[in-house]
């Protein structure tokens, strides 16, 4: 637990050309000079927004003119963006037919930490209902104890945090189990920033008292402490 092809644009190409230098010279960034101001917009991101649209909607894909009449946009100006999001990965070209792209689609989709999270958070779910108690899930990141999920319900109420988890490791289940992971030198720095004091009369008592019982603490062994 412990743990950017940019394409060189011809004269008479691409008359809808992008207006964003012109309105952002001399501002450098947005200005909230006062409630009603018109906010600046980007012409060259809505549009290419727009495309990104019209090839969401044909499943198998377009031909760039397809898409200039889906999106409202001159055909130069579709080849140019087109050409870009296909460099950027947002869109594929296999025979002059533009798809959506690996880029947009990790756009829509939970990221690899999001769905190990919504993971653990059901497993965490099972375990309370087995259990019948509230069931915490914790790490020990740089040099803290930080509990990133837990598990509660109505019948199994989270524990009253009276004291703070992150200050108190020496006093609980969780801390105990983590700090016991810990080499001697780990544990020895984690009790000089947090002072070892006893919460109740059944926690440990002193320093002394808790590297003796970490230092007999198997690692993968539950860990019982008992708090009235």
């Amino acid at each position: 637990m412990t743990d950017s092809t940019a394409a060189t644009r011809g004269r008479g190409q691409d008359q809808d050309q992008d207006q964003d230098q012109g309105q952002d010279q001399g501002q450098g960034q947005d200005q909230d000079q006062g409630q009603d101001q018109t906010p600046t917009l980007i012409g060259s991101v809505r549009r290419a927004m727009r495309l990104l649209e019209a090839v969401s909607e044909h499943d198998n894909g377009a031909t760039a003119k397809r898409l200039a009449r889906a999106a409202g946009l001159p055909l130069a100006t579709t080849y140019h963006l087109l050409r870009t999001l296909v460099h950027d990965g947002y869109l594929t070209r296999d025979s002059g037919v533009y798809a959506i792209g690996e880029s947009t689609r990790r756009l829509t989709e939970p990221s690899t930490e999001q769905r190990a999270r919504g993971e653990l958070a059901d497993w965490l779910g099972r375990l309370r209902d087995e259990l019948g108690a509230a069931v915490y899930y914790a790490l020990y990141e740089d040099g803290e104890v930080n509990v990133v999920l837990s598990a509660a319900g109505p019948r199994t109420p989270a524990v009253e945090e009276w004291a703070e988890f992150r200050r108190t490791a020496h006093a609980h289940a969780i801390g105990q189990c983590l700090l016991a992971q810990l080499d001697d030198k780990g544990r020895r720095d984690h009790v000089s920033r947090h002072a070892v004091e006893p919460l109740t009369p059944y926690t440990v008592q002193d320093e002394r008292a808790l590297l003796r019982k970490l230092a007999h603490l198997d690692r993968g062994r539950p860990v019982h402490e008992q708090r009235q």
